[in-house]
């Protein structure tokens, strides 16, 4: 009987396992590429209603990935009275009784609408200090004074649609809660692209990260030409920033 060669004995070995482990890599990476998806509305719910409806799917392992608002006008009369009427941001952060054999996530909804940008950003920071972290912002609109005329055009959010993601059948993760500190840098939106990805560039350089966007909308001029018409617009553009907090390092006592 021929013995086989040390060297060919290893080549075989070596081919073998790098068989496998490509095997292993592929199933891997099909595992992680597996995706499943629902896109739920949100529109007529109280944001009470809404954070219970998240939070029963973050308890599933649902993951917010985006969030999108609609708009519909009635076309019923010869006018429209319109403007942002609310903000809400969507926040998640690690469920502390996650579901079973699931990463798992608890959502809130906390109303931005009617504050100063001030008051604005205080809350977000003292939210992200909790380990809240930022997913979406909605913003909805609708008239905003009441009607001179019965037979107004009314422009509205006809629906608030999120879409989140999770993956079947995975391990279940522990995640750690962060803290984490904000800033909304509001711009103008008669500001060229430009002017807007300098500023957000120079966010950057001090490790601020883009997490959510909103704009508010408004109406900006009227016109009269035998009947009303409003011209709706958008008067600003929102960008809501976060890094993560770095408690600063006490100077050293002499």
């Amino acid at each position: 009987m021929k013995r086989i060669p040390l060297l060919i004995c290893c080549l075989i070995a070596l081919s073998a396992a790098s068989c496998n482990s490509e095997e292993s890599t592929e199933q891997t990476l099909q595992t992680q590429s597996i995706k499943e998806y629902q896109v739920i509305n949100l529109s007529g719910n109280s944001a009470k209603a809404q954070a219970q409806i998240l939070n029963q799917l973050g308890s599933e392992g649902w993951e917010v990935e985006s969030v999108e608002t609609e708009v519909a006008c009635n076309r019923a009369g010869n006018g429209i009275d319109v403007g942002t009427t609310s903000i809400m941001h969507i926040l998640k952060r690690p469920s502390i009784t996650p579901a079973e054999g699931n990463t798992a996530w608890e959502y809130m909804l906390w109303q931005a609408g009617g504050k100063t940008l001030k008051a604005h950003n205080s809350k977000l920071n003292e939210l992200g200090m909790q380990g809240w972290e930022v997913v979406g912002t909605i913003t909805e609109i609708g008239p905003v004074r009441y009607p001179i005329r019965w037979d107004l055009n009314k422009i509205y959010t006809s629906a608030i649609k999120i879409t989140l993601s999770r993956t079947p059948n995975a391990p279940k993760q522990t995640i750690t809660q962060r803290q984490i500190e904000y800033k909304v840098l509001q711009v103008a939106a008669e500001k060229s692209a430009e002017h807007q990805t300098n500023l957000l560039n120079e966010a950057g350089i001090d490790r601020w990260e883009l997490t959510s966007t909103y704009t508010e909308i408004g109406e900006i001029g009227v016109q009269r030409s035998g009947w009303r018409a409003g011209f709706v617009g958008t008067y600003a553009v929102n960008y809501v920033l976060k890094r993560d907090y770095i408690n600063p390092i006490a100077p050293a006592q002499i």
